[in-house]
């Protein structure tokens, strides 16, 4: 007969909150809605861009290839970031006055 399973106890939402608190110094909380949202994010991912635009990811690369979209920074790792200020510098540019 294998003994009984004992359930465990719910956890309060402050053990949610506090959860992250008793976490080593440098571990960083899990990503939640919200967390490191782009408007305080200092460069942005390509994808972060596109789905703010609500753009496909090759229509990005050829508004790059024929030089009209935002200014990249390339990493050594060959992946792309723009900078937040590029990149409402560029949105800016891209705005038409009323006729």
């Amino acid at each position: 007969m294998t003994p009984p399973v004992t359930p465990r106890p719910a956890v309060t939402p402050h053990q949610k909150e506090t959860a992250h608190a008793h976490a080593a110094p440098n571990h960083r909380p899990p990503r939640e809605k919200g967390y490191n949202t782009m408007a305080t994010q200092r460069h942005l991912t390509v994808d972060e861009v596109c789905e703010e635009l609500d753009i496909a990811r090759s229509t990005f690369d050829d508004w790059r290839a024929k030089g009209r979209g935002p200014k990249c920074l390339k990493l050594p790792n060959g992946k792309l970031r723009i900078r937040r200020s590029d990149y409402e510098t560029w949105l800016d540019s891209c705005m038409e006055v009323a006729a």
